[in-house]
C-alpha cells in the first residue's frame, strides 16, 4: 500500500532532530546538520509513504520536519497516523479523524496478564490464579502496566508472594492516582521495588537525576 511506513517517537521532550534523525534512518537518507528537512520533503514529495509518529504531548509542525504539505484530496497516497493521550494535540494538528483507543476489556486483560505470567507460575498452586485475576484487574487493562506486572510475577510461585503483590497494588492506588493519566504509577513502582537488589534500585535513581542520560536508554536498562 506504501512505498514507504515510517516510525518515530515525540516523546514529551522531543527535539526535531532527532525526529527527523529517525525519519532519515526509516529512508536511509544521509544525515546533515543543515537542510535536513528539505532532503526528506524532496525524497517524499511524490511518494507514497505512511509516517507514524508515536506518544505526542504537543503540536508537531510537519513542514520542519520535512513532510511534504498534506491535503485530504490529494492524488498520491500520503498519510500521518500519531498517537496521543490529548485531544487538544489531534485539534492543533488538525487531525481529519480522531479514533479513540480504550483499555482492554476484562477478557483481554486476563488473557494477555496470562501470557505473560506463564503456565509455571499460575499453575504453582491452586490459590495462585484467584489471585493473579485480582492483580490483573489492578492494572485498568492498560497494556503496558499488564506486561510489566505480569513479567514482574512470572518467577512468582507462592501464594504469599501473589497476596504481597496484590496488597502493594492496591496501597499504591489510595493515595498516588490522582487520575486517568497517573494509573501507570503504582505498576511502575511495583516493577522499580522489584528490581534485582538496592544497587538495582540506587543506581536507576542516580541515572534519572542526570538530564544529559537518554531517558530511552536508561528505560532500556
Amino acid at each position: 500500500m506504501f512505498d514507504h511506513v515510517i516510525f518515530a517517537e515525540a516523546s514529551k521532550d522531543y527535539k526535531l532532530e532527532q525526529i527527523q534523525r529517525d525519519i532519515s534512518s526509516w529512508l536511509r537518507l544521509i544525515w546533515r546538520k543543515r537542510g535536513q528537512a528539505k532532503e526528506i520533503r524532496d525524497f517524499l514529495e511524490n511518494k507514497i509513504f505512511l509516517l507514524l509518529l508515536d506518544n505526542l504531548w504537543k503540536h508537531v509542525e510537519l513542514s520542519y520536519l520535512g513532510i511534504p504539505h498534506l491535503t485530504q484530496n490529494r492524488t498520491t497516497k500520503q498519510k500521518v497516523v500519531f498517537t496521543t493521550r490529548l485531544e487538544g494535540v489531534c485539534g492543533k494538528m488538525q487531525a481529519w479523524r480522531m479514533m479513540k483507543v480504550g483499555c482492554l476489556n476484562a477478557d483481554a486483560t486476563w488473557l494477555l496478564f496470562q501470557e505473560k505470567v506463564g503456565k509455571d507460575a499460575l499453575e504453582a498452586h491452586a490459590t495462585i490464579p484467584q489471585l493473579a485475576q485480582r492483580v490483573a484487574k489492578e492494572c485498568d487493562g492498560l497494556p503496558l502496566a499488564l506486561v510489566v506486572i505480569g513479567a514482574a510475577m512470572s518467577t512468582k510461585k507462592t501464594t504469599s508472594e501473589w497476596q504481597n503483590a496484590l496488597t502493594l497494588l492496591q496501597k499504591s492506588r489510595l493515595y498516588e492516582i490522582q487520575g486517568m493519566g497517573d494509573k501507570i504509577l503504582p505498576q511502575l513502582k511495583f516493577s522499580y521495588n522489584h528490581l534485582p537488589n538496592e544497587i538495582f534500585r540506587r543506581c536507576f535513581l542516580l541515572c534519572s537525576l542526570w538530564p544529559s542520560i537518554s531517558k530511552t536508554e536508561l528505560i532500556e536498562c
